[in-house]
């Protein structure tokens, strides 16, 4: 996902983490040389993430529009 796409609080956006998980963007996570956002789950609690992690989501489809799995311990750089 790019940058661009999720710079706005409160943006839906689907989280990789073993599987996919819905959640909102919360704001930009500072400190390092990547780019990190922080993002609440839909269960209240708030992680940082990597763009490379996250995917936009629609809550209007009702989560069907959760993107495939990825392969198991596999990670995306952009």
């Amino acid at each position: 996902m790019k940058a661009a796409e999720v710079n706005a609080r409160n943006t839906p956006v689907w989280l990789w983490h073993d599987g996919w998980w819905p959640a909102v963007v919360v704001e930009p996570y500072s400190g390092t040389d990547e780019t990190i956002l922080v993002v609440r789950l839909a269960h209240g609690v708030s992680v940082p993430a990597l763009i490379a992690e996250l995917e936009p989501r629609d809550p209007a489809l009702l989560e069907t529009d959760r993107p495939a799995d990825r392969r198991r311990g596999a990670r995306v750089h952009t």
